[in-house]
């Protein structure tokens, strides 16, 4: 995998959304970006997290 992985916190700034938010999506079982969990570290990979986000923007 050679694709860059963001901290939930590069993740949120990328967002413009809490940490919080996305501890909620991911606990409520809601759409949410995908992540990976590497040790107690939950991670985004970069590429998937833009291509979420363009998902969300056709949705909308």
């Amino acid at each position: 995998m050679t694709d860059k992985l963001l901290t939930i916190h590069e993740a949120a700034e990328r967002l413009r959304v809490p940490i919080s938010t996305l501890r909620y999506w991911r606990q409520a079982r809601k759409p949410s970006p995908p992540s990976v969990k590497i040790g107690r570290r939950t991670l985004f990979p970069a590429a998937q997290l833009d291509a979420w986000i363009d998902q969300q923007r056709e949705a909308a």
